[in-house]
């Protein structure tokens, strides 16, 4: 078992990234061995070029995660005094230019809840779930310090703002899943596009595989300027950035967006809004949201 484990740590040692020129970034895995501190704080301050105080301060923010005797899933630890055993696997990830952002933070709010579940407002610039780096700066974590329970049901990329969806009890986890993969939930967005679409007062559609599956983008045109057009969008199936990519793939990118199109880039961010939801529930009603004009991005 000890050469298993020291052959294993030398295979996840040589995965080991630090940066140390400006920023730092660290992503450090590794098993422990007989001889290492057993103590969560004690033994990454013998591993990373870190201070205690930094280690601790990462730990709370969520950037640590452990595979107790190498069996079954890492999970999150943010007690620095957690008590390791040889053989756990540990896993730590740390960016020094993660910027702590309460304000944007201080902005999420529910625009629509019920007991048991609610919509959320997310703006631009906040993460829907923590990274590898930690889950302080996400809507997840801070609903999490306030709820006994809470499940998101859907995300938004880091650039969209808008609504996201969560269940506070598993069985309303249970229920929104179900119906999000089932496409009974109305997913409407807005977006500014560039150029000039085609005027038309009828839905059109994107019909594009993406990844290797058939998705569908429905949009429809608010106002079309010399320029860019405003658009409503509704999500028919749910794929990795599909109404960025549809929108790239018809040759009219979403205006800020960072990653997909040309001349299409920006200082203001992204301009894509998730502005309404229509949501069965498990009492046969269908509620819409929709979020305040004064929230949307235009």
């Amino acid at each position: 078992m000890t050469n298993l484990c020291n052959s294993l740590k030398l295979l996840l040692d040589k995965l080991c990234f630090v940066g140390h020129i400006g920023a730092m970034k660290i992503d450090f895995k590794t098993i422990v061995q007989n001889n290492d501190p057993l103590d969560l704080a004690e033994f990454l301050a013998q591993k990373v070029d870190l201070s205690k105080i930094k280690i601790k301060k990462a730990l709370e923010n969520g950037c640590c995660t452990v595979q107790v005797r190498g069996r079954g899933k890492m999970r999150k630890v943010r007690k620095a005094t957690y008590k390791l055993y040889p053989t756990d696997g540990v896993m730590f990830h740390y960016d020094s230019e993660l910027k702590e952002n309460p304000e944007l933070l201080d902005q999420c709010h529910p625009i629509y809840e019920e007991k048991n579940w609610g919509v959320w407002y997310k703006p631009s610039g906040v993460l829907s779930e923590g990274n590898r780096y930690g889950d302080h700066l996400s809507i997840m974590r801070k609903l999490e310090k306030s709820k006994k329970e809470v499940f998101l049901i859907h995300r938004l990329d880091r650039e969209v703002s808008g609504l996201l969806l969560f269940a506070y009890n598993k069985f309303m986890a249970r229920f929104f899943s179900e119906k999000w993969r089932e496409r009974e939930v109305g997913k409407y967005y807005q977006a500014i596009v560039l150029g000039r679409l085609p005027e038309s007062d009828s839905w059109q559609t994107i019909e594009k595989e993406l990844d290797g599956r058939a998705c569908t983008t429905s949009y429809r045109l608010i106002q079309a300027f010399d320029d860019y057009s405003h658009v409503e969008v509704k999500l028919e199936t749910g794929r990795y950035h599909q109404i960025r990519r549809h929108f790239e793939a018809i040759d009219h990118p979403v205006i800020g967006d960072p990653r997909y199109g040309k001349g299409n880039k920006n200082d203001k961010g992204m301009m894509l809004c998730h502005f309404k939801q229509e949501l069965p529930t498990p009492q046969k009603r269908m509620i819409t949201v929709e979020l305040p004009v004064e929230l949307r991005i235009f």
